[in-house]
């Protein structure tokens, strides 16, 4: 055999060789492709996070409920909350008991929508004290967090999709303090002129108290609380400079819940009986809340409207 005809072959098996060998590889980027996990881009927006504590086992449901029922995720006597903007759009809330029971919370984009469930991202939150729109896409909560129940603020500029930690703003608002006992309004520590109170709604520089068996006014002037009416008030809300609505239990000639305004230029005051919202269970959790001349309540399983002050209520569609 000729040396030409050996170098022949060899340049052909050298070839057949490199074939081979590209196979194999280009098998290989396949198997490693099919196996390795998708990246998202880091252009995406991030969602919230699907639960706020560790004791909530399952995410809140993402299926909107119609706007006038009840949440599928509402705990039955647990107590209320709620937050009117002035565009119509609101937030509710069952508040939870820290350590005890989650809160949950839902919110209306606007009348005649439906609502829907939301979280707190990745803060554990295990109660919410006190919730309020502020603007029409922002909406503040001040809330207790796990494991130490230690009382500070979420505020979202999203309409409650995204949230951020602001507690250097808790003084704008009024609320329990960490120990359970004492208030704090408006940045003023005061003990409440009742023993275990039931909702307090500011009117800065004021706050009107729901005890058991009356409504009181924080008077900034003298950091004490006067007495403004001996009533069995089930639910409380108020404008910045008022007037305030109470829902009132035993009025007379209504046969559910009254609705009562208190205009707050003189105290004491009996305030004005001005509705009657019918309501199935007397004494069970009510939330009520005032934005100029729009008003809302949550009672049983449904959500009233009112665009004048609480005079006349309508279903919200």
């Amino acid at each position: 055999m000729s040396a030409s005809r050996r170098t022949s072959n060899q340049s052909g098996l050298i070839a057949i060789a490199a074939v081979v060998l590209l196979a194999v590889v280009a098998f290989l980027l396949v198997v490693y492709a099919f196996r390795s996990p998708q990246i998202v881009g880091s252009g995406e927006a991030p969602g919230p996070a699907p639960t706020w504590s560790a004791q909530r086992s399952t995410t809140p449901s993402s299926t909107p409920t119609p706007a006038g029922a009840n949440s599928p995720d509402d705990q039955p006597g647990a107590d209320r909350l709620l937050a009117l903007s002035n565009s119509g759009a609101a937030i509710r809330a069952t508040t939870g008991s820290c350590g005890v029971a989650v809160p949950n919370v839902s919110v209306l984009a606007a009348p005649g929508g439906a609502w829907t469930p939301i979280s707190f991202g990745n803060t554990s939150v295990g109660e919410i004290v006190n919730l309020a729109y502020t603007a029409d896409t922002q909406i503040d909560a001040v809330v207790r967090t796990l494991p130490n129940c230690d009382v500070t603020l979420l505020t979202s500029y999203t309409s409650g999709e995204f949230w951020a930690l602001t507690p250097e703003r808790l003084a704008e608002f009024t609320y329990y303090d960490a120990d359970f006992i004492t208030l704090s309004v408006f940045g003023n520590t005061t003990e409440p002129p009742c023993p275990q109170p039931l909702g307090i709604v500011g009117l800065a520089p004021r706050a009107v108290l729901q005890c058991s068996d009356a409504l009181y006014v924080y008077d900034p002037a003298s950091s004490s609380w006067q007495l403004l009416s001996l009533v069995n008030a089930e639910a409380l809300a108020a404008n910045d400079e008022g007037p305030a609505l109470a829902g009132i239990s035993g009025v007379a000639d209504c046969d559910g819940l009254g609705i009562r305004r208190y205009d707050l230029q003189t105290i004491p005051e009996d305030g004005l009986d001005i509705s009657c919202v019918p309501v199935l269970q007397i004494g069970a959790p009510v939330a009520l809340d005032l934005d100029g001349d729009n008003a809302m309540i949550w009672l049983d399983d449904r959500i009233l409207v009112s665009a004048d002050q609480g005079v006349t209520w309508n279903d919200l569609a």
